[in-house]
C-alpha cells in the first residue's frame, strides 16, 4: 500500500481544491447470460487505491486529505459463489482507506454540504449525485501528468513485469518451429507469464506470420506457421496492473533470409538510433523525425525507392512503409495516459498523424520505441497507380515483397535523469536471435 499511499499524496499536493468524485471499475457478465467477465479496474482508481474489487467509488477531499471509498453491499448469501465477503472493517484494514457502503453516498455528500465535484471525463451521472454540478475540466489532466512521471516504487514494479515480459518472449522465440499454428506460441507465451508470477496480459498477443506480419493489430492467432515465414509477436504481461509491450520478429525456421535481413537491419537501425536518443528535454516528435530519416536511408540503400531524401520526407514516402508512430506511454495501460499534455495536438500529416505522443520527455517517463517496415498492399498498391507518389517507387522491386509481411522491433525505454534505461532484454540482433534458435 506503500505505492497507493504515496500517488495520493502527490495528487492532495496538486493544485486541485475542493472534492473530486472517481467511478471505479464495474464487474459485467458477457451479453446476456451470468457468465462473469474478468474484472481489471479503472487504472486512474487503481493508480490512487490499489482496491482490486469491482463497483466502488471514491471521493476525494482536498481539504482535508482523505480518500473516502464507496463500495457494494453484497448479501451474504453470494459468500457461496464468491467465498467470504470482506466487512467494511476489514477493507479498511487492507487498504488503509475509509470504506462505506454505496447507499451511503447521497448522505456523505449532504452531510459535508457538497455542491461541486472535479470529475474525470469518463464521469456517468450517478443518481445519487444528479443534483450537484461536475467539473470535468481539470481532473483528467491532474491525473494524466502524475501517472505519466513513475516513482521509484512504480519503476520496481515495471523492471519486474519488463523481466517478466522479456523472458516469455525469449522462450518462445527459443522453441518456435514451422508448422506450429500462431496460438501454440501464444501458449507458450502465456505459460511463461503465469509462471514467473504475471496472471494477466497488458493486451491480447498478437501472433502473425507471413503475410499478417503486415497487419497492424493482427489478433487473430489462428494460421499455420510455414517454413520461411517470419513471425511477429506483439505481447505484454501485467503485474498489479503494470504492464509491459515488447514485439520481436524473427523467423520461423531460424534463420534469416538474405531479403529477410535487409530489412530486418533497417528497422533495427531505426530503433537503435531513437533509443540512443531518447534523454530529457528531447521532443518525441524529434525522435520520430529520426526513426524517418533512418528508414528512407534504408530503403534507399536498398533500391526499395528512389529521389533525394529531403524530397522523400516532405513528401511522407516512409509513411507506406512505416504507417504508425514510433511509440506511446507505458504504465498501467498498454497505451498509457499524458502522450498529450494540454496545449499539444495531433501533427496532421501522413508522417506524424498517428504517433501516440506529442511532447518533451522528462525523466521518470517509460515509453515504447517501436518503428517497422511493412509491406501492406492497401497502402502500396495505390500509390503504385499515383504519377505523384509512383516516381519514387522502384514498383517493381516492391511488388516482389508484397507477400513479405513486415518487421516491428519494440522495447520499453525509462527517461532517466542522463539518457535512458532499456527495461526489456530480448534477443534482437541478427546473430543472436539465430544463436538462440539454433540452440
Amino acid at each position: 500500500m506503500e505505492l497507493f499511499a504515496l500517488n495520493r499524496k502527490r495528487i492532495f499536493e496538486s493544485e486541485l481544491e475542493g472534492w473530486a468524485f472517481l467511478q471505479g471499475g464495474k464487474n459485467s457478465c458477457r451479453y446476456d447470460t451470468d457468465r462473469d467477465n474478468l474484472f481489471r479496474q479503472e487504472s486512474n482508481f487503481f493508480w490512487l487505491t490499489g482496491i482490486v474489487e469491482g463497483d466502488c467509488d471514491l471521493i476525494m477531499d482536498f481539504t482535508n486529505k482523505k480518500v473516502i471509498v464507496f463500495c457494494a453491499k453484497l448479501p451474504q448469501a453470494y459468500a457461496v459463489w464468491l467465498g467470504p465477503i470482506p466487512t467494511l472493517k476489514e477493507l479498511s484494514e487492507k487498504y488503509g482507506l475509509d470504506f462505506f457502503y454505496q447507499e451511503e453516498l447521497a448522505n456523505f455528500v449532504k452531510t459535508n454540504s457538497i455542491t461541486k465535484f472535479h470529475v474525470h471525463t469518463t464521469y456517468t451521472k450517478q443518481k445519487e449525485l444528479e443534483e450537484i454540478e461536475t467539473d470535468d475540466s481539470v481532473l483528467k489532466e491532474t491525473l494524466n501528468e502524475l501517472r505519466v512521471i513513475k516513482t521509484e516504487l512504480e519503476l520496481e514494479k515495471m523492471r519486474e513485469v519488463c523481466k517478466i515480459g522479456s523472458i516469455g518472449h525469449t522462450k518462445v522465440m527459443e522453441t518456435t518451429k514451422p508448422n506450429q499454428f500462431q496460438y501454440e506460441l501464444q501458449g507458450t507465451l502465456l505459460h511463461e507469464y503465469y509462471r514467473h508470477g504475471s496472471r494477466f496480459t497488458s493486451f491480447e498477443a498478437i501472433v502473425g506470420s507471413g503475410v499478417g506480419t503486415s497487419i497492424l493489430h493482427y489478433f487473430n492467432n489462428n494460421l499455420k506457421i510455414n517454413d520461411g515465414d517470419l513471425v511477429l509477436l506483439d505481447s505484454g504481461c501485467e503485474v498489479d496492473c503494470y504492464g509491459s509491450d515488447i514485439t520481436r520478429t524473427f523467423p520461423a525456421n531460424g534463420v534469416f533470409s538474405q531479403d529477410q535481413k535487409m530489412i530486418y537491419q533497417i528497422v533495427l537501425d531505426m530503433q537503435k538510433q531513437c533509443i540512443k536518443a531518447m534523454a530529457p528535454e528531447k521532443e518525441w516528435t524529434e525522435i520520430h523525425a529520426l526513426s524517418v530519416e533512418v528508414c528512407i536511408d534504408g530503403l534507399l540503400e536498398c533500391g526499395l525507392i528512389k529521389g533525394k531524401k529531403e524530397e522523400l520526407i516532405e513528401n511522407h514516402i516512409a509513411a507506406l512503409f512505416y504507417p504508425h508512430g514510433l511509440g506511446h506511454m507505458l504504465g498501467l495501460d498498454v497505451h498509457d495516459v499524458g502522450g498529450y499534455p494540454k496545449g499539444r495536438e495531433k501533427i496532421k500529416n501522413a508522417t506524424f498523424q498517428y504517433l501516440r505522443a506529442n511532447r518533451k520527455l522528462k525523466p521518470g517517463m517509460i515509453l515504447t520505441v517501436e518503428p517497422g517496415i511493412y509491406f501492406i498492399r492497401p497502402l502500396l498498391e495505390p500509390a503504385f497507380e499515383d504519377p505523384e507518389v509512383n516516381k519514387y517507387l522502384n514498383v517493381d522491386k516492391i511488388k516482389k515483397f508484397l507477400d513479405f509481411g513486415g518487421i516491428r522491433i519494440e522495447d520499453d525505454v525509462l527517461v532517466t535523469e542522463t539518457g535512458y534505461e532499456v527495461l526489456t532484454d530480448v534477443p534482437k540482433e541478427i546473430e543472436d536471435i539465430e544463436k538462440l534458435m539454433k540452440k
